[in-house]
């Protein structure tokens, strides 16, 4: 039986952190909608999974964090593109990807 090589692809919206309106999220407790708890959440999910392609929407703290995080932790090449005050991006493992 011929084995098929698995390419693994993930996306997600991660709510930029300039739209979060606390009357929409009033059932959220306070700190999970605060920066650092999201990214800290965020970046051990986007560890864990290793996709082969990540997508992600509504980036606003692209310089901050992850451009660097992206790159340099976790081993993507990628484009972003922003889109009036937050961003879209895709990448792709550097060792998968010439």
């Amino acid at each position: 039986l011929l084995k098929m090589p698995v390419l693994t692809v993930a996306s997600f919206n991660i709510l930029a952190q300039n739209k979060i309106r606390r009357k929409q999220f009033h059932y959220a407790a306070q700190d999970t909608l605060r920066w650092k708890h999201r990214r800290d959440l965020l970046g051990r999910v986007i560890r864990e999974l290793e996709a082969d392609v990540l997508c992600l929407q509504e980036v606003d703290q692209w310089t901050h964090y992850f451009e660097s995080f992206l790159s340099r932790e976790c081993d993507y090449d990628g484009r972003y593109e922003l889109r009036h005050r937050d961003g879209q991006w895709m990448g792709w493992r550097r060792d998968l990807f010439e």
